[in-house]
């Protein structure tokens, strides 16, 4: 009998259990990706179709392309890149450019200081400089000013100690400081202030 009681208390919460772990959500395969990748870059233009940039591909190779998901279609394209970025930072700017810096060469090895930016309007790279380090695993946000804050990298004492500042209209970085502990994948949040938390 107490065997019983305890079954009809647990079984309710069991279905509860597996419900919570679904959330209802429905899955159906959707469009290969035109490669198989990991460590990418992933955002959103202001039509909802989702950027999916760069990364390692097949033989940890760097990846030197992005995939642009249309929603509506459930087609992907792919988009040529200027320079390989796998693992590297990715900042959305106000004026609804995309900063992309950083990167790893194959097998994950920091290697890229290069910077491209993309144009969600005519879908196309250009060059925008370069880093003060090569950085992987950096993270960035841009700050009221207008510039953008990079802070961290992987593998590397330098770009994890490190933060620089880059000036989109001017394509340059500057040294921002050294931080009071080295990261790698730190979360950066824009203050007010015009300066930045990182966690």
């Amino acid at each position: 009998m107490k065997n019983r009681i305890l079954l009809l208390m647990i079984a309710p919460l069991f279905a509860v259990y597996v419900s919570a772990q679904t959330a209802g959500g429905l899955f159906e395969p959707g469009p290969q990706m035109n490669s198989t990748r990991i460590a990418i870059q992933v955002s959103q233009d202001d039509e909802g179709n989702v950027l999916l940039f760069g990364g390692r591909s097949v033989g940890f190779v760097s990846s030197a392309y992005a995939d642009i998901y249309d929603v509506e279609l459930n087609t992907f394209t792919n988009v040529n890149m200027l320079y390989p970025h796998d693992n590297a930072i990715l900042i959305r700017m106000s004026d609804g450019r995309f900063m992309l810096a950083g990167g790893g060469y194959d097998w994950g090895i920091p290697a890229y200081a290069n910077i491209e930016i993309f144009d969600q309007e005519t879908r196309a790279f250009s060059a925008g400089g370069t880093l003060l380090y090569p950085r992987m695993q950096g993270s960035g946000v841009e700050l009221t000013s207008g510039k953008l804050l990079i802070v961290g990298g992987w593998y590397s004492p330098d770009a994890a100690a490190y933060a620089e500042l880059y000036d989109p209209a001017a394509g340059t970085s500057a040294s921002a400081g050294s931080l009071v502990i080295a990261r790698s994948s730190a979360l950066v949040l824009p203050c007010n202030d015009g300066g930045a938390v990182v966690v």
